[in-house]
């Protein structure tokens, strides 16, 4: 009798297609590298899921890396989450973490220390410079922090045709090597 009941058992969840072990968990350490460089650090179930996610919480996605390392461009309070479906063990599951940003690298914002502006922004083609501060070079990063172009000052204008359409970081340097920073959209 006892085997009949087994058998009944293990038919059971063969034909309603239920896993014993349906249990996705997605969960991850958060390690902060820099004033605003994180590397995440998946500990999820199963450690290789069919599909993985993570939102950094800045419009910013990443679909391949397990452990990614990720930069913020500016200060401020980030929800980052990782959602994990598996295809073998039928089963999703979400998680989340905060991270504080509290500066950029060290890298004063323009209007703490001088009057700034970058006009037209949002801005296709050109983006005109007005500040009271000598600037003599300046670097654009994209929003995870790569070095897209480094440049000196022609006319307080800065040619950004080239650019792709997104969000970047302006990053200004004087005379004295003070580095100031601000956003622009390219569209």
């Amino acid at each position: 009798m006892k085997s009949k009941i087994t058998f009944l058992f293990i038919a059971a969840f063969m034909i309603t297609g239920i896993s014993v072990n349906a249990q996705c968990v997605a969960s991850f350490n958060t390690t902060q590298l820099s004033a605003n460089t994180f590397q995440f650090t998946s500990t999820t179930i199963p450690s290789n899921p069919t599909i993985r996610t993570w939102s950094f919480g800045d419009s910013q996605y990443d679909y391949v890396n397990a452990n990614p390392i990720h930069a913020y461009a500016a200060p401020g309070t980030y929800l980052v989450t990782l959602t994990i479906y598996d295809s073998l063990m039928n089963c999703q599951a979400g998680g989340y973490d905060t991270v504080v940003v509290t500066q950029t690298n060290g890298i004063l914002d323009f209007s703490a220390k001088t009057n700034f502006s970058i006009a037209p922004n949002p801005s296709s083609d050109f983006l005109n410079i007005q500040t009271e501060m000598k600037a003599k070079s300046y670097t654009i990063l994209d929003v995870t922090g790569r070095i897209i172009e480094n440049g000196s000052f022609q006319n307080n204008q800065i040619d950004i045709r080239s650019l792709d359409k997104g969000t970047y970081l302006l990053e200004m340097k004087n005379e004295t090597g003070e580095i100031f920073a601000g956003r622009f959209i390219k569209n």
